[in-house]
C-alpha cells in the first residue's frame, strides 16, 4: 500500500480535510470551555456541548464508512473497502516516459497518504471520545479543573 499511487476525487479529499478541521474545532472548543469553568453552571454548559459534539461526531463517523474494526485496531487492511470506494489505483510511470495526464479535480496520493488522512480522523475521534468521557465522568468542579 505504501508504494502504490491512487487518484482521489477532489471533493472527497476536501471533504476529509474539512471533517478533520471540524473535529479539531470540537476538541479545541471543549478544551477552551473546560479551561474557563468557574462555577457549576459552566460545568453543565461544557457537558451539554460535549454531548452535542458527540452526536455530531457520531453522525460524521457513520457517514465516512470507516469500519468499526479500524477504529478499534487501526489495521490498514480494514480500509480496503473504503479505499476501493474512494480511490482509483494509478500505474506508476517511469521518469523517461511522458508525465501522466493531469486529472481534473482529482489528486494523486500515495496509499500511505490516504491511511494518514483516515488515521488523523481516527485519532481526532478517539481524542474527542476520550475527552467527552472524562468530562462526563467528572462529578465536581474540582474534577473539571483537574482536567
Amino acid at each position: 500500500m505504501k508504494n502504490k499511487l491512487y487518484v482521489i476525487n477532489g471533493k472527497t479529499y476536501l471533504s476529509h480535510i474539512n471533517d478533520e478541521v471540524h473535529l479539531y474545532g470540537f476538541l479545541h472548543q471543549l478544551a477552551f470551555l473546560a479551561g474557563r469553568i468557574k462555577d457549576e453552571e459552566d460545568v453543565f454548559h461544557v457537558l451539554d456541548t460535549a454531548k452535542r459534539y458527540g452526536e455530531i461526531a457520531e453522525e460524521k463517523f457513520q457517514s465516512w464508512g470507516i469500519p468499526g474494526r479500524y477504529l478499534v485496531f487501526g489495521d490498514p487492511k480494514d480500509l480496503k473497502g473504503l479505499m476501493d470506494k474512494e480511490l482509483d489505483e494509478v500505474e506508476a510511470v517511469p521518469e523517461e516516459e511522458p508525465k501522466p495526464k493531469k486529472y481534473k479535480d482529482e489528486y494523486i496520493i500515495p496509499g500511505s497518504g490516504f491511511r494518514m488522512l483516515v488515521g488523523d480522523i481516527h485519532n481526532l475521534i478517539v481524542l474527542y471520545h476520550s475527552l467527552a468521557r472524562c468530562l462526563s465522568e467528572a462529578e465536581t468542579e474540582k474534577d473539571f479543573l483537574r482536567l
